[in-house]
């Protein structure tokens, strides 16, 4: 047996005891008490009651749920009548929110759908009764089963569970009408498969390769809340670089440059926002002054349509890393206090990932950088200030901003070492009071912190 399929199949060995049966008792008390309540429920009225979806999947594969969904032969208004409390925050296809030991939980008619006008929704839904038609409607086998809250009873209609057990993930039927329906299902595909180690059956990932046009009209929102998705993930990798098979990127970001093939370098749960700052290349590179390369990373960190937060974290990410590219040219920015002021910018670790991930090679200056940022206690980077404006005041300084000129000039010396003491710094700042009120100068001020 060559490597490969050595591989290959010790992988498959081990999804193999991975998979068991969906087992209730697996599940946190409190999401299993609330199942089993509103199956109880619907159950003395007359209806099925059925786990579905994401939360018996992730109990064949020994996961935890964190939340449930529960698929029922009720109508929306049966399910209204059933509880006290409930939210109609999706009746109109089916969906009941159903207020149960604390907590909201999802409960929806069996349906089949019709057209997909808008590539998210379907123009209109058929209520059904039979759990058969409603699976027949879902994405991906191994989110068509159901589990009963009451007896256990696992329901496979789709055979999601073999498919597991396999280490395959497929469409449910017809995967091009699957992707068709919803092109949002194409970025679910690479998530899922890079989140359960699993192998994209052939039919299904050459029909994302056929249907990827169908992102084009995802809302960049959705697009990137499964990007934020992927980004915590153990292998967000293996999501990239399917998107990159069925050129599902280029759809969902027409024009923008992209390096796919670096993300690989960030290793496990690298955050949405390194991700972000890898998987994009930098729109300032090339351009000639500091203020172009601004304005073109915002242009885009804009149009991507994410937080403040994670357009602040990208810029200042692309930023950090032109400037630890620029070490290699002159080594010598890298030290003193300046360089001190950069190991305790927040976004300091993120940029050098990225340095390590999107560059040939490493700068040596930045990777020393680097080394003096793993091995630097709190104290090093945020020493206890040695004077304060009162001393400057007391100094014979009057406030204004001359005020903060003094206290960087301190604290630079105090970073690099030369003031160590209080009393040091004293007396560094009487003589440059004195010195300034013997011979007045105008003072350069030093470059602002990176």
């Amino acid at each position: 047996m060559d490597p490969d399929s050595a591989r290959c199949f010790a992988r498959l060995q081990a999804m193999k005891k991975r998979i068991r049966q969906p087992n209730l008792e697996d599940m946190d008390a409190r999401l299993r008490d609330a199942s089993r309540a509103i199956g109880d429920r619907l159950d003395a009225a007359g209806f099925q009651a059925w786990l579905v979806g994401g939360c018996v999947r992730d109990l064949a594969l020994g996961i935890p749920p964190h939340d449930i969904d529960i698929a029922t032969d009720a109508r929306p208004d049966e399910v209204r009548a059933t509880f006290e409390r409930t939210v109609a925050v999706g009746a109109a296809f089916g969906t009941i929110l159903v207020l149960e030991e604390g907590m909201g939980v999802e409960v929806t008619t069996f349906r089949t759908d019709g057209a997909y006008l808008d590539g998210r929704r379907p123009e209109s839904v058929r209520f059904g009764t039979t759990l058969e038609e409603d699976a027949a409607r879902r994405d991906f086998t191994c989110n068509a089963l159901y589990l009963s809250p009451r007896t256990g009873e696992l329901r496979d209609p789709e055979n999601g569970i073999a498919d597991l057990a396999r280490g395959h993930l497929a469409c449910v039927g017809d995967p091009a009408e699957r992707f068709r329906e919803d092109g949002l299902r194409i970025l679910r595909l690479g998530r899922f498969a890079a989140a359960f180690e699993l192998e994209v059956d052939q039919a299904t990932l050459q029909a994302a390769k056929r249907e990827r046009g169908s992102l084009a009209g995802i809302s960049r929102e959705r697009v990137i809340h499964e990007l934020e998705r992927i980004a915590g993930g153990r292998v967000p990798a293996r999501a990239i670089e399917i998107f990159r098979e069925v050129g599902a990127l280029e759809s969902c970001f027409p024009g923008a440059a992209l390096r796919p093939g670096c993300v690989a370098r960030l290793g496990p749960e690298p955050g949405f926002v390194r991700l972000l700052a890898t998987l994009f290349e930098d729109p300032g590179i090339g351009l000639g002054t500091a203020e172009e390369r601004r304005e073109a990373r915002i242009a885009l960190l804009k149009s991507l349509r994410i937080s403040r937060r994670a357009q602040a974290g990208c810029l200042r990410i692309w930023e950090l890393e032109e400037w630890l590219e620029g070490t290699r040219r002159d080594p010598e920015g890298c030290t003193g206090a300046r360089a001190v002021r950069i190991l305790r910018d927040p976004w300091f670790a993120d940029a050098f990932a990225v340095h390590r991930a999107c560059r040939a090679s490493v700068s040596p200056a930045a990777a020393d950088l680097a080394a003096r940022a793993a091995s630097s206690k709190p104290e090093d980077l945020h020493p206890e200030p040695l004077v304060t404006a009162a001393d400057l005041r007391d100094a014979g300084l009057e406030p204004g901003p001359e005020f903060g000129v003094v206290l960087r000039e301190v604290e630079d010396l105090q970073l690099e070492r030369r003031l160590r003491t209080r009393s040091d710094a004293i007396a560094w700042l009487r003589e440059r009071v004195a010195s300034a009120r013997r011979k007045p100068s105008s003072q350069d001020s030093p470059e602002g912190e990176e």
